[in-house]
């Protein structure tokens, strides 16, 4: 039962488009103050038909050292990860429900939990 259930799954992925952004950055700034920054985000999409499934999160985390006295200090730290699922109605008419969870903590957010439901609509305006 377990492998009927993975190779629909495996049929179904085969079937629809996947994409998939991955950026890493590191940033170093000296001066006065030596700053040193870490970023890492992805993003990956999965559309199948109407149906649009959205899986993503970044971390950032930022030190700065005093070149004079040596301290060293973290200036900078925040996360979220989310998941997104979107269906297409019409032709401009999309519904959605996204989760996410997120944490700053120079923001005073251990964590906090979003939840999106709704709708979106694709106006384009058209040039003469």
């Amino acid at each position: 039962m377990k492998l009927v259930i993975a190779m629909m799954i495996l049929s179904f992925i085969g079937l629809a488009e996947v994409s998939t952004e991955t950026e890493v950055s590191l940033f170093n700034a000296t001066g006065n103050t030596e700053v040193d920054t870490f970023n890492l985000r992805n993003k990956s999409e999965l559309k199948m038909g109407k149906h649009v499934t959205q899986f993503g999160g970044h971390y950032t985390l930022s030190e700065s050292e005093n070149q004079s006295t040596g301290d060293k200090e973290i200036t900078a730290r925040n996360w979220d990860i989310f998941a997104k699922y979107e269906k297409k109605l019409a032709e401009k008419l999309n519904s959605l429900y996204r989760v996410q969870a997120e944490g700053d903590k120079f923001a005073g957010i251990k964590r906090r939990d979003n939840y999106d439901l709704g709708g979106n609509t694709n106006l384009k305006m058209r040039r003469n």
